[in-house]
């Protein structure tokens, strides 16, 4: 039953993580998966204006 709940929306980290991970694998070549969302993680927390990200989520 679980298969027919509708998927829940992406939140506005993940939306910005998917549109932002290839710059980070471009800056960080050789970069492990783990690496590359822990250095999304710190980037998100430094982003200074998130209103366009949050935007997008609620939609």
């Amino acid at each position: 039953m679980s298969g027919d709940r509708p998927k829940r929306p992406l939140s506005a980290y993940m939306l910005w993580l998917n549109e932002t991970r290839e710059q980070i694998k471009k800056d960080n070549p050789g970069s492990k998966v783990t690496d590359i969302a822990k250095r999304g993680g710190e980037l998100w927390r430094g982003l200074k204006d998130k209103t366009e990200w949050e935007q997008k989520a609620i939609k």
